[in-house]
This record gives structure tokens, sequence and C-alpha cells, in this order.
């Protein structure tokens, strides 16, 4: 994987003197000083790296020179509402060239464009390693892509809609400022980005950056992320980093819950995608042709298997209604377990709720009210608190023992599917139906049988 690290902070540590208050552009962009220092090598040197800033000769400059007389206008409005330093970061960035942006100078104030030059270097911090795996990498898309994409998402949305956008990411980006003032003296590897932090101030910003950028609705998702608490949309946006299908069930499963349900399920589903493996070609499971011994454990983590859980807390969301009182239950128990038995819960929740009414999921396309279900709850609870129970679920992954318990030889993923099926059948038997057995292969893809 190519790991690119650009200090975009120089600029931070090391200001260009602000400009005096002005009333007229012309006075502000008068020839500069006879005892301006002057490049004497005969190499090109930009004035945006000069100690003393012109604006007018950097508009002289060979990429400049070649912009039409209306952007030239444009960038003489931009200049005129920024302070100098931040003309020159955006300047640093290549922004200043993109005619995306310079169509909402316009109608974008002072403030707005200072947030959105500080959002823009906030971009250029590392989220932790699995996002920074994920968003940058699936697709691929490199820092300089991100922010192009992201400015055509503002330029191609609704006024109000785009102030929200630009809002709610200058908050974000909030945290990540704090953290380079703290750093600011520290120009190290970690304090560059904080690659592998797994609380990375820059988490919540990038992934709603990354979000935005590819929703559907940008104006719907942030209005709906606005309805959650400031905690639950950092745990939102985890999910969403990680994956956007099931971050988007639990953004729109949750919207009618109460603050508490919402808590107790985010607090848990949260944390699971904040500590997930990035390297999402490792796997738990094996194949006929290469046997060999892997750690207990070892797939705990692995992105495959929070994925998984990530869309087994999907599926519950999307195919029944519980109660408030009732996700509070479920994600108080979830947050009280290990991760063996957290998985084993999911897993048996999915099929044991499958089981014992995936005839009635399988002939609507309505929410089942669990409210209306109490004995199908009570049969599911009995084995969700019993930890033996979620033991042997979660062992229905392994294969057989090696060096006493300490490892042992993977399954197949056919062959664990099957056996996964079967323990929670032991202990939550289908209905007497053949309709109503649910074939491993479509509970892998998330279908129902």
């Amino acid at each position: 994987m190519k790991i690119s690290i650009t200090n975009h902070y120089s600029a931070l540590t090391k200001p260009v003197p602000s400009k005096q208050p002005i009333t007229v552009l012309q006075s502000h962009v008068a020839e500069p000083l006879d005892t301006q220092p002057e490049n004497t090598q005969g190499v090109f040197l930009s004035e945006l790296d000069k100690l003393y800033f012109n604006f007018n000769k950097w508009l002289e400059e060979p990429i400049q020179s070649e912009f039409s007389a209306e952007k030239i206008e444009k960038l003489k409005d931009l200049y005129s509402k920024m302070s100098e330093e931040d003309f020159i970061r955006l300047g640093r960035l290549g922004i200043t060239s993109n005619d995306d942006f310079l169509s909402m100078v316009e109608t974008l104030d002072k403030e707005q464009l200072s947030q959105l030059t500080d959002i823009f270097y906030g971009l250029s911090a590392s989220a932790n390693m699995l996002f920074t795996h994920v968003n940058e990498f699936n697709p691929s898309r490199t820092y300089e892509e991100k922010v192009e994409q992201f400015i055509e998402v503002l330029s191609d949305t609704q006024r109000i809609a785009r102030d929200q956008l630009i809002e709610k990411a200058a908050e974000y980006d909030e945290k990540i400022s704090i953290h380079k003032a703290e750093r600011e003296n520290n120009d190290t590897y970690e304090s560059l980005g904080g690659y592998f932090d797994v609380k990375s101030s820059a988490n919540d910003l990038q992934n709603f950056v990354s979000t935005v950028i590819d929703t559907r609705s940008p104006a719907d998702f942030v209005n709906k992320l606005d309805q959650y608490s400031r905690e639950q949309q950092s745990s939102l946006l985890n999910v969403l980093g990680m994956s956007r299908i099931e971050g988007e069930q639990l953004l729109d499963g949750l919207l009618d819950k109460s603050d508490e349900a919402r808590t107790s399920i985010l607090s848990f589903i949260g944390k699971v995608a904040l500590k997930t493996n990035p390297f999402f070609e490792m796997s738990a499971f094996g194949d006929s042709e290469h046997v060999v011994s892997i750690s207990k454990g070892f797939g705990d983590n692995l992105f495959e298997t929070t994925k998984k859980m990530l869309e087994n807390m999907g599926e519950l969301l999307t195919t029944y209604n519980f109660s408030d009182e009732q996700l509070v239950e479920m994600g108080d128990q979830l947050n009280d377990l290990n991760r063996k038995e957290q998985i084993g819960y999911l897993e048996a929740a999915v099929i044991g709720l499958d089981n014992l009414l995936g005839i009635q999921t399988s002939s609507t396309n309505e929410l089942i009210d669990m409210k209306a279900e109490p004995q199908a709850m009570n049969k599911l609870q009995s084995v969700l608190s019993n930890k033996d129970a979620l033991q042997a679920v979660y062992e229905a992954r392994e294969g057989e023992d090696r060096r006493s318990g300490r490892s042992y030889v993977p399954k197949t993923k056919w062959e664990y599917l099957e056996d996964l099926e079967k323990v929670v059948s032991s202990y939550i038997p289908p209905a007497e139906s053949d309709e109503n057995v649910r074939d491993p292969w479509e509970y892998a893809s998330g279908a129902k049988a």
C-alpha cells in the first residue's frame, strides 16, 4: 500500500504576515518595496513562496496569465474577501485554479471562505489506518482528488444545503484545528496525520467528506445526521467510513428511536468499526488446498468479521421494528460482552429470528413489529443471555484444534456457514417448513431464504 505524506501544515507554522485593512484592491496590491529580496539564481519562485506576497505579480505568473478576464475578476473578488495568509494557503493547494470553487465565491461570505480553507487543510490530516485504507483506496482517491470532489459537490448543491455542509464540515474540522495547534512545533510522522492512531482527530471530517462525495443526496444526509447528538454522529461516521451501506442503514433505522436507544446501539457498533483491522484481504477461513493452523482469536477483528457484524446489525434494523426498550437491552448486552460473545450474539440473533419468524419476513416488505412478538423475543433472549450458547455459536467458525487448543485448522467459508446454521438451530429450531430453511450462502450475502 502506497503511503504519501505531505506537510500541508507548513503554512500554519510559518504564517505569512497578514495584509493591512484596505478599502480598494489597487492599494493592496502595489509594487513591492525596493528592499524586497529578489531571486537571483534564475530559478522560478512563485509569489506564493516568497516572504512578501504580491498579488499583481502572482497574476502574471505562467498559470494565472492564461486565465480568462472573467476568471481573473473572480480571483480578485476572492482575494478581497480573504486574509492574505488564507489566500496563499489556497493557492498552494491549487484551489485558486478550480473553476467550481471560483464559481461559488460570489455567494460565499468571509467566514465561509475561512472555514473552507481550514477544511481543505484538515483533509490533509490522515484518519486512523482503517479509514485511510477504505476511504482513500476503495475507490482509489488521492487527497487532491478528494478535495476536488468535495468542491464539486458543494458547487452542485443548492445554497441552503451547501451552507449546511460547510458548517458541518467546519464543526468536525475544529477537532483537527486543536490537534494542529498542539503539534505545530513537532513536525513528526505521527503529528502530520496520526496514521496509526485509532483516535485520530481527523476521523469525523474524513468520513463525513467521503460520505458526502459518495451519497446520492448530500442534503438529505446532513439533515439526518443533524438529528443525532455529537457523540452519536461520531459513531455513525465510524461505520459510514468503514461501510457506506451499513452506515446508512443505521442512520435511517435509528432516526425514530429514543436518544437512549440510539446511544446504546451506536456506542457498541461505532467501537466495532473503529477497532477493525484495515487489511480486508486477510481471512479467518481457509480452503481445502492449503491446510494451516491459525491462532485462536485471529479473526475476531479482521475486516471480514467486523463487516459481517455490521451487516447483521443492519439486517436486524431493516427487517424488524424493535421497541426503544428492546434496542436499549440489546445494546447494553452487546457492550457488556467480549468480542467472541458479540460475534456469537449477532449471528444467533439474525439466524434465530429468521428461524422463528422467517415465514413472516419472506411474505412482506414491512418491518415486523417485535412488540407484537413477545414469545419469539423470549425464546431469542434465552439464548442471547446464555454465554455458553454464544460461545458455541462463535466456535462454529473454528476447525480442528491444534497445539492444545491454542490454534485451529480453519474451515472453508462454506463449512463455517453450514455449521453456524446447525449450531444456532440446535438452540432455536426453525419452523417445520421447507420455505423457512435459510440457505447458508444467502445468509452470507445478506439475503433471506
